[in-house]
């Protein structure tokens, strides 16, 4: 449980956050290399009426264009890089803080580097990450507040900034992208969930919020975004008590669809990831509260797989973990599940799996994290195109060493 200070600029009334117009390549790629173009409405109300069906139509239109872009020109950026930028060398877990490592396609592993830390005393906080474009941002929450970053594809980091804080104390948080635009979802222990988008030219939206289901806290949260016929932000709780519940807002036509609650984690769920793919499919894994691992499908239409249990992980069964999903441009979702090894949670343990767009599974692999505390967390690329598993970006916070 950390304090978060600062207004947030939260507002009862309905909040449009305007859309970007980016009529060049320039405007899509502040950088070159890192963004591709899409922008949001969140609104607190979330009513379609500030949106006029003109800009709408000239969005979906625009949309159909800017996605065979941006493969290519993100691909020739990361070699162009690649030829140009030496490779750091990469030091070992040396003691508490944040290190950061990518998992590339192949299978190898760059190892953990040690970035500047951020404001305030590590090891207390918690870590998230998602890709943008061809960069990462690597988020912190801690006694100071929310911390953002962002390491550029060449290996170099922009530098700690404090965006916009959520109002109170944020008890779970969400981070998510649509390539172009990041999407940051915090519950404050209220019966709301706060909501803000940081656009591609790096200026952010106001905090919106959006009404919980029922009057039971949080236990989990996990947030992600798909591409179908629509731009989806789809968000999965966990409620106290176990129940799962999820809802979507339409980025494109600035609606949510409201609460649903889909068939149930056997037993419970104590840990939710949800991870999207470019067909509008969701990707879910959940811990239930005996300690069992259990994955499922939301599609395009909105129907559910159904949960199913994979491969478990050694000696989830005892001492229950986490876990957090992402799924690359090709379709393949990888996971990483931390676990505790004893009762007085003295000691953890990682592990990673694949499931490859075929539907077979890597089998779970133990993660070398280097640190006997840390819950390290997992984003793939979604934006670039490839014959096999995409590079995962993995970010730890290690309590001790």
């Amino acid at each position: 449980m950390v304090s978060i200070a600062g207004p947030g600029d939260v507002r009862n009334g309905p909040l449009v956050l305007p859309r970007r117009q980016l009529c060049s390549l320039t405007a899509m790629y502040p950088r070159i290399t890192n963004e591709s173009p899409a922008t949001a409405v969140l609104m607190d109300h979330m009513s379609d009426n500030d949106l006029s069906r003109n800009r709408k139509s000239h969005w979906l239109m625009f949309r159909s264009h800017w996605r065979g872009l941006i493969a290519g020109c993100l691909a020739m950026s990361i070699a162009c890089l690649g030829m140009l930028v030496s490779i750091p060398a990469h030091a070992a877990v040396t003691g508490p803080g944040l290190y950061d490592n990518i998992r590339y396609g192949n299978g190898s592993w760059q190892g953990w580097d040690p970035p500047t830390q951020p404001p305030g005393q590590p090891p207390y906080g918690s870590v998230y990450n998602t890709y943008v474009g061809a960069d990462v941002h690597v988020d912190v929450i801690n006694s100071s507040g929310w911390w953002d970053n962002v390491r550029y594809s060449d290996g170099s980091w922009q530098g700690w900034a404090k965006p916009p804080q959520p109002p109170g104390t944020v008890y779970n948080f969400a981070e998510t992208s649509d390539g172009y635009n990041a999407f940051f979802v915090a519950d404050t222990g209220s019966n709301d969930l706060y909501i803000i988008e940081r656009f591609g030219d790096g200026s952010w939206s106001n905090w919106a919020s959006t009404p919980l289901p029922g009057n039971a806290s949080v236990g989990d949260l996990s947030a992600t975004v798909t591409f179908g016929t629509d731009e989806q932000l789809q968000i999965a709780v966990m409620l106290a008590g176990g129940s799962l519940w999820h809802n979507i807002y339409n980025v494109d036509y600035a609606n949510w669809q409201g609460w649903a609650k889909p068939t149930q984690v056997p037993n419970g769920d104590f840990s939710i990831a949800v991870a999207g793919m470019n067909n509008g499919n969701a990707e879910l894994m959940a811990v239930s509260g005996t300690g069992v691992l259990y994955f499922n499908i939301r599609d395009e239409s909105g129907s559910w797989q159904g949960w199913q249990e994979p491969s478990q992980p050694p000696n989830l069964t005892t001492y229950l973990g986490t876990v957090s999903a992402s799924v690359d441009g090709d379709g393949n979702g990888q996971f990483i599940l931390t676990e505790k090894t004893d009762a007085n949670n003295d000691q953890w343990v990682a592990y990673h799996d694949i499931r490859y767009t075929s539907g077979s599974w890597q089998g779970w692999n133990q993660v070398n994290t280097g640190c006997p505390w840390a819950a390290p967390v997992v984003a793939a690329q979604t934006w670039t195109t490839s014959t096999g598993v995409e590079d995962a970006h993995v970010d730890e916070m290690c309590g001790q060493a």
